[in-house]
């Protein structure tokens, strides 16, 4: 203790020494000490006959920020120039060799967003529960300087989630007497500690939540136009007033309806029998928080887009689990197109009178 000479059993290895890098985290995984400078990796560990052993896992990039660097069940998390990224021992390679994914391919805008002159105060948790398992990375996005936002990987669903109203600048785990474990994090702006995932609302706010599904081009591919006909969605546990909005070709919300009645009214020409039963109670609002909810809408005719979006809104009251949604739509001609389309303005005359007439054949 306190004597790390070599006489006393003590020493140091140097990790790339004047390679310009600092060395920004340890962490220990398994058996090993992985090491994170800003744009580089290294596993450290002793070998049978007791001596250092110093091994590079990758040079093309590291741990940019230190806080960010937290381990996740079996991989280590962390936020390296680039990204979020994981490491680990990988299905299909050798189980001693370490390997770095991207996890946050599918949200890259969102962290571009990070300011730079900012990005190593980027702070990380896990949160785990019976209900979500949770990695938690605040950060200060431009024209801040300290912490405001969060993006939120859920591990069970593979899918991101942004939290704009958190100043996280650190965070702890506290299990308290009674078993139960809080998360807490010290907030950047007001200097208190503050508690998550505690009741139903971001602080006394009612939290306005949006979902969005995946783009769909129905198979017909992004060069075709579309006319957009019906879409149903089945929701579980639905409560509260639930809006449905539908983005065409990614950027303009071209329709807008509320899914706590069906619209159209049913009727017996409408619907087929097998869609309901006689004694169920349909179009009179979501109330049951167990009922098994379909919507459907109908004869919507949205024309001329190449890709629809379902976005839904909660309203900032309403929750509910959707189980399936589905767009039906049909393609319009090989050949149609919009005026705005065509390049050749000079046979614009003779382009647009085919326009119309394989509009009018479909």
């Amino acid at each position: 203790i306190n004597n790390f000479s070599i006489d006393g059993g003590g020493g140091l290895i140097d990790v790339a020494v004047n390679d310009g890098q600092s060395i920004t985290g340890l962490i220990v995984f398994k058996d090993a000490l992985i090491i994170f400078k800003t744009d580089s990796i290294y596993q450290f560990s002793f070998g049978s006959t007791g001596l250092p052993s110093l091994t590079q896992v990758t040079g093309s990039l590291g741990a940019i920020a230190p806080r960010s660097i937290i381990a996740v069940e079996n991989d280590v998390f962390f936020l390296s120039r680039r990204g979020v990224f994981s490491i680990g021992n990988e299905q299909g390679f050798a189980f001693d060799v370490l390997r770095t994914n991207e996890l946050s391919a599918r949200v890259r805008p969102t962290i571009q967003t990070i300011d730079p002159a900012y990005i190593q105060n980027a702070s990380a948790t896990y949160v785990t529960s019976s209900d979500f398992n949770l990695y938690i990375l605040s950060y200060t996005p431009a024209g801040s300087t300290t912490n405001s936002n969060a993006v939120i990987y859920d591990r069970e669903r593979l899918g991101w989630y942004k939290w704009t109203n958190i100043q996280a600048n650190c965070w702890n785990k506290y299990v308290d007497s009674t078993g139960t474990t809080h998360y807490l994090y010290g907030d950047d702006a007001s200097g208190y500690i503050k508690e998550i995932f505690t009741g139903s609302n971001d602080f006394g706010v009612a939290i306005h939540g949006y979902y969005y599904l995946n783009s769909e081009s129905f198979k017909t591919g992004i060069d075709h136009y579309k006319t957009l006909k019906d879409l149903d969605v089945v929701l579980r546990r639905p409560f509260g007033s639930i809006s449905l909005s539908l983005v065409q070709d990614g950027v303009e919300t071209v329709y807008s309806a509320p899914i706590g009645t069906i619209n159209p009214s049913i009727n017996f020409g409408h619907y087929v029998f097998s869609k309901f039963l006689y004694g169920d109670s349909y179009g009179t609002g979501v109330s049951s928080a167990d009922e098994l909810l379909l919507r459907s809408i109908k004869n919507i005719n949205l024309r001329n887009g190449k890709t629809y979006q379902m976005r839904f809104d909660n309203n900032s009251s309403a929750s509910f689990v959707l189980l399936s949604a589905r767009m039906t739509a049909r393609p319009r001609g090989d050949r149609y197109r919009l005026s705005s389309d065509i390049v050749d303005s000079s046979s614009g005359a003779v382009v647009s009178s085919e326009i119309q007439l394989e509009d009018l054949l479909i």
